[in-house]
């Protein structure tokens, strides 16, 4: 009985995190396009496209956690998908 809601309010709350993750990046957007120049990632000519790309699929995937949009066939891998790939980046800026 309290799993399902439990189940949820996490939902919900992550949905929430991704939200606001993808709207701190948002002002200023110009950090975080540095970040993928100085790390490889993008030049300066691709660099506002791919930030702007990984924000929206933070928004995207928030508002489909919120809404409980396809959560088994897409959303709950790509979620786990860019967790882990946000894992390994920061665990690479720590060492």
């Amino acid at each position: 009985m309290i799993l399902p809601v439990l189940n949820s309010v996490l939902r919900v709350l992550l949905g929430l995190v991704f939200l606001a993750s993808g709207y701190m990046k948002l002002f200023p957007i110009e950090a975080f396009e540095y970040n993928f120049v100085s790390i490889g990632v993008a030049n300066w000519n691709t660099a506002p496209f791919v930030s702007r790309m990984l924000i929206g699929a933070e928004f995207v995937l928030g508002l489909f956690l919120i809404f409980n949009v396809w959560l088994r066939r897409f959303t709950l891998p790509a979620v786990l998908a860019m967790l882990a790939v946000f894992t390994v980046y920061l665990l690479y800026q720590i060492i």
